[in-house]
């Protein structure tokens, strides 16, 4: 019985190093590749498609859970900011969040899971311009928005990802979200990805403070994040949502310092998720995409319910997301197609 169990534990971990080992390498071997695809085009030929690829590949394949959590702190970071005066006004994020989060999740994915040259992602981005044309948003806070959206998956992948992401794929990032940047009409934005991170940096240090506006929109917010887990793990989850963001981020929205223990547990246990997926997660086939590929009668129907909301079970038009207010409307803005600064790429 004592041999029959030895050689048992022996081919388990036999069988369980060489699935590691499988997955490790067969990991490895796809990034690398995928990198050398980006690094073999030049300078002068990185396009858009180009930079798509470079985008989609870790944000909807390689790390899709790290970069949906990334640009869902991107926007929250937005609400600690002074600029966060317009959503207080106009109540839609405090009143109607799962809609007004739900449109601007949307919007986002259908012009990044669909390339911007395609007429989902025009649809989508003359929508936004539309909605945005109804405020006064000085182009300053638009740039420091669109920064997050370039630096914040970067920082959160290296901190829990599996990987961290190569200087080529911060480049493709960086140049797909500038072209966003063009076509929404802003100028001034910063030159490299170095310079958008710096940029962050420069204006959360002279506009992020404690404001009491910012825990209102703070706690619309997190009451939204909770309701995608049970109601009795929903008092753990709070201060682990707290534990994950940095100082400047915590004091500005007026949380309370987490405890020292509990933060580094949480902590790691983000890192050992990265360390799950790098070890034990075989690489996806399907890239993860939350727009569907297709409508079904007229509509398109979301792939999963991002919040338990069902705020659009019944499926939506590109043209009508936004403000309640505004359905119906099928609004669209213009598309900006000429900029007076180089940005160092092919323009489309």
């Amino acid at each position: 019985m004592m041999a029959v169990s030895s050689g048992f534990l022996g081919r388990l971990a036999l069988t369980l190093t060489l699935y590691i080992t499988s997955v490790r390498l067969i990991r490895l071997y796809i990034v690398r590749k995928h990198l050398r695809t980006l690094k073999v085009v030049p300078p002068e030929k990185r396009d858009i498609k180009w930079a798509h690829q470079g985008l989609s590949f870790f944000a909807n394949r390689d790390l899709p859970f790290l970069s949906q959590i990334a640009l869902e702190f991107a926007l929250f970071r937005t609400y600690g900011v002074e600029a966060n005066k317009l959503l207080i006004a106009t109540g839609e994020l405090v009143h109607r969040c799962p809609r007004r989060y739900d449109d601007t999740e949307l919007l986002i994915r259908e012009f990044t899971e669909n390339i911007l040259d395609t007429d989902r992602a025009v649809l989508a981005l003359k929508r936004m311009n539309y909605l945005h044309g109804k405020y006064t948003i000085d182009n300053t806070d638009f740039v420091y928005t669109l920064a997050l959206f370039i630096t914040q998956p970067a920082t959160w992948v290296s901190k829990y990802g599996w990987r961290g992401l190569d200087e080529v794929e911060k480049e493709a990032t960086y140049r797909y979200w500038t072209q966003i940047g063009i076509k929404m009409g802003l100028q001034h934005m910063p030159h490299s990805y170095n310079e958008m991170e710096r940029l962050v940096e420069e204006y959360e240090t002279k506009y992020m403070h404690p404001l009491p506006r910012n825990v209102i929109l703070a706690n619309a917010t997190f009451k939204l994040f909770l309701n995608r887990y049970p109601r009795f793990l929903q008092p753990v989850i709070r201060p682990a949502l707290h534990s994950l963001c940095d100082k400047r981020l915590r004091v500005a929205m007026g949380f309370p310092e987490p405890n020292p223990i509990y933060k580094s547990f949480v902590r790691g246990i983000a890192k050992l998720h990265g360390i799950f997926v790098g070890w034990l997660m075989l690489p996806r086939i399907r890239v993860s995409r939350r727009t569907p590929l297709g409508m079904s009668e007229g509509r398109y129907f979301p792939q999963w319910d991002l919040n338990g909301t069902g705020v659009y079970k019944g499926g939506y038009k590109i043209e009508d997301l936004g403000p309640e207010k505004y359905v119906g409307d099928s609004g669209l803005g213009a598309i900006c197609v000429e900029n007076n600064e180089s940005y160092g790429w092919p323009d489309l």
